[in-house]
């Protein structure tokens, strides 16, 4: 998989179907996780889930609590 726009669209259209965070928030490669209102420890278990259903990844959950944005969540795709 090329890191790509195209790509991030298709992860973030992903990141947002995993963890039920409506239209109305703006959500980019550069949105802080902080930021997003309904960020929480459910939405990083179902961010867990979408990686390893949606991309055939086995995450480190600890490598997954050093992301700060969206984009870094996306980057891991490329680590495994």
């Amino acid at each position: 998989m090329d890191k790509n726009s195209s790509d991030l669209i298709s992860f973030i259209e992903n990141f947002r179907a995993a963890t039920h965070i409506g239209p109305d928030q703006v959500i980019t490669g550069e949105t802080e996780l902080e930021s997003i209102a309904a960020w929480d420890s459910l939405n990083l278990l179902s961010v867990i889930a979408m990686f390893d259903l949606k991309y055939n990844k086995d995450i480190n959950p600890d490598n997954l609590l050093k992301c700060k944005r969206v984009g870094d969540l996306f980057n891991l795709i490329h680590e495994y």
